[in-house]
């Protein structure tokens, strides 16, 4: 299949395994150049949310460049595979290099400030890494440091640290962040602790916490613990050294660097303090870096004075009293190998199923006691359905900080004896993961359980009308779309093959069966569009409540998402750049509009189409429907991923940097931005309001379009990525439970 894939590249050995995939090597037939194939693994592959994100992330790593990133050459995603074609590197691993020839201290930091930097700049065009390891981190035949796997566990896991039903969980434990165990926001601070973790383990030879080998207790510890102080792990290391990475690696992502930049000007700073102009030189990694990383390491600090001894000072060289010269910074320590077992371990990714997979927070009750002495995953329970009252996530300015919790410790008997690897992305048995949150670390929920250690928080009185969860509908296995029209409401359950009607009267669900399982949905006075694999299909009611009538509209193009207006029905192709214009009555493809990189989002008002191009900086395509020409280019922010009209208004929710912006379609001009926050990726207007999804953190906001303010967040369950919005309500579509859930005001 990979042959079949890449017809251009001789396809040779297998390179590499992990847990996001295979590599094998491969050289191009007319360049005669060596590459890196990456072959994401096959269940996820086949997975129509994992494919969309593949080719959207994939055309963002893409635009990558930076000497200390491997760069992305080409990407395929075709019959069931995903592919990303990299450089070959041939000098080995980080890992390679601690594991055997050992790492100097002044070597560990400059291979992590080389890290920083290469972080610096994903994050600047709005892409987290996510699993920062030494693994990931390769060396060039000539000794680069070039991070990998950009964006990799987004692809294949989704935007938050997901579980199988069965329990277990997807990741690298070891060097995880306590907000991405807990299935939170993630930010540059959580790429930012992972590389703190890497420099850490570098100049002490261990993880810092107590690896018992239990790697659910290692998790625990992230989340509730301290790690154990530097300077106590490695007495060797400057203090200046041990603090700067100590506070990286504090628990509250507020009390880290805010950026890679700052974490990697502070260690800078730290190392070279120490040890004198030249450190990175003579540590032998050259770092390749800008801005303020640049200006610390071109212009390197002077060595500090000599400490005053207690008796009467000598020179060194005669060993007579006299004035004492400064001394020389001392060498800095090698770590001659490290101490951490590395044998695999635990299932891999590689054996799990997208299908498989929901957040872990759903799967961690917040008031569940911690038990260690599960062994065996526990079995699978039907998701809770949420209160009727639940109360709304206040919006930012109304939130005081929560205090951090108390650290509490697994009791040490029931760890289980067996060794698992801190490395491979494992999937954990979440038996005993319920120790994360049950320990203590919570946020007020307003979807799912309670815990009667939630901080205690200081918030603004709700105001009577306040949105809140009322229902929560049960779809099938996955839904991933949801729409609203005079047909009801309706979701694209992918897993069951089927769209899915709900009757807002009842909540009750009637499905239609279909040959493929259908993606994005768009819902009119007559009938429902869904995107399917080979094109789109019509779902039209029967006279007298007879059923439905299900119609294929054949289109040779890869249909992303779909909208109705103006007459017609529109669809995007984002691997093809294209619009696609198919007449609603006799479902013939009248149009393919060239659009820009990378369409992804698609709605018809105002008197014209609106495409979203996912790329950074992002941009809003207007075409002219009665020309089918493209009449403005809206520049809107990071990677927008969905569009809305209402409030006389085209709205984008930039998932990039976390704003919503608001066009005035008159002037073609964005009129306001909207702050929201990391993620937001999905909006819709109605009932008076715009209404944003951010997928990481499960929130929902509400907009008022006469302010442009943020006047209520309502915190719902799972994974939400699809929005949409009726006179019964707000309906929002949790991919990971397979579920809608309704809000009402």
């Amino acid at each position: 299949r990979v042959e079949r894939a890449l017809p251009d590249y001789e396809i040779g050995d297998e390179i590499g395994r992990g847990g996001w995939g295979v590599v094998l090597h491969a050289r191009h037939r007319q360049l005669g150049r060596d590459v890196a194939v990456k072959e994401l693994p096959t269940a996820f592959a086949a997975d129509p949310g994992v494919q969309h994100r593949f080719v959207s992330e994939a055309r963002l790593l893409a635009t990558l460049d930076h000497p200390h990133i491997v760069p992305i050459y080409d990407y395929v995603e075709r019959e069931g595979v995903c592919l990303l074609v990299m450089e070959l590197l041939s000098g080995g691993t980080v890992l390679d290099r601690l594991t055997t020839a050992g790492v100097s201290a002044d070597a560990a930091c400059g291979i992590v400030l080389a890290t920083c930097s290469a972080l610096h700049h994903a994050h600047g065009k709005g892409i987290l890494h996510r699993d920062v390891k030494p693994e990931n981190l390769l060396f060039t035949g000539g000794g680069t440091l070039k991070v990998s796997d950009f964006g990799i566990a987004k692809v294949v896991g989704g935007a938050v640290s997901m579980a199988t039903r069965t329990g277990e969980v997807l990741g690298t434990p070891a060097y995880m962040a306590p907000e991405q165990a807990l299935g939170r926001e993630l930010t540059p601070a959580t790429d930012v602790y992972a590389a703190a973790t890497v420099l850490y383990e570098l100049l002490s030879g261990r993880l810092p916490f107590v690896d018992d080998g239990n790697a659910i207790a290692l998790l625990y510890r992230h989340v509730h613990e301290d790690p154990v102080a530097l300077r106590e792990a490695a007495p060797g290391v400057p203090d200046a050294v041990s603090t700067t990475v100590m506070r990286a690696l504090a628990r509250d992502p507020a009390d880290r660097y805010e950026s890679a930049e700052d974490f990697g000007v502070a260690l800078a700073d730290a190392a070279g303090g120490v040890w004198g102009p030249g450190w990175v030189q003579r540590g032998g990694v050259d770092v390749m870096a800008s801005g303020r990383i640049r200006e610390r390491i071109s212009q390197p600090l002077a060595p500090p004075p000599p400490e005053e001894p207690a008796s009467a000072p000598t020179t060194e060289a005669s060993g007579f009293a006299g004035t004492p010269r400064a001394k020389t910074p001392a060498p800095p320590t090698v770590i001659e190998r490290s101490v951490i077992s590395h044998e695999e371990g635990g299932r891999g990714a590689l054996e799990a199923s997208p299908d498989e997979l929901v957040p872990v927070r759903d799967l961690v009750p917040a008031d569940t006691p911690p038990s260690m002495t599960a062994v065996a995953p526990p079995e699978p329970a039907a998701p809770a359905a949420p209160p009727e009252a639940a109360a709304p996530v206040p919006a930012p300015e109304a939130t005081a900080p929560a205090p951090t919790p108390a650290a509490a410790r697994p009791p040490a008997a029931a760890r289980p004896p067996a060794r698992r690897s801190r490395r491979t992305p494992l999937l954990i048995a979440l038996g005993v993961v319920g120790v994360l949150v049950g320990g203590g670390v919570g946020a007020v929920v307003a979807g799912g359980g309670s815990s009667s250690k939630t901080p205690t928080r200081t918030t603004a009185a709700p105001k009577a009308t306040a949105p809140k969860v009322v229902a929560t509908v049960p779809i099938g296995e996955r839904v991933d779309h949801v729409g609203t029209g005079r047909q009801g409401v309706w979701a694209s359950d992918i897993a069951g093959r089927a769209l899915a009607r709900i009757d807002p009267s009842n909540n009750s669900v009637t499905h239609v069966a279909l040959e493929n399982g259908p993606h994005s949905v768009a819902v009119t006075d007559n009938a429902v569009w869904a995107t399917l694999s080979g094109g789109l299909v019509k779902v039209e009611p029967q006279s007298g409540g007879n059923g439905f009538k299900v119609t294929p509209v054949p289109v040779d193009e890869s249909l992303t998402e779909v909208a109705v207006g103006e007459g017609w029905v529109w669809a995007t192709v984002l691997s093809g750049g294209l619009l696609v214009r198919v007449d609603p009555a006799t479902g013939t493809t009248v149009a393919k509009i060239p659009v820009g990189a990378s369409p992804d989002s698609v709605v018809a008002g105002e008197g014209a189409v609106w495409v979203a191009n996912r790329t950074t900086p992002g941009t809003v395509t207007r075409v002219d429907p009665t020309t089918n020409g493209v009449v403005a280019t809206i520049p809107v922010g990071a990677n927008p991923d969905q569009l809305a009209i209402g409030a006389g208004s085209i709205w984008s929710a930039n998932s990039g940097d976390g704003s919503v912006a608001r066009i005035d379609p008159k002037t073609n001009k964005v009129v306001a931005t909207i702050q929201i926050g990391p993620g937001a990726s999905s909006i819709i207007v109605g009932q008076g309001a715009a209404w944003v999804v951010q997928p990481e953190s499960a929130v929902v906001s509400r907009i008022e379009p006469a302010t442009n303010r943020v006047t209520a967040k309502v915190q719902v369950s799972g994974r939400p990525e699809s929005i949409a919005v009726n006179a019964d309500g707000v309906w929002v579509a949790d991919t990971s439970s397979g579920n809608v859930i309704r809000i009402r005001e």
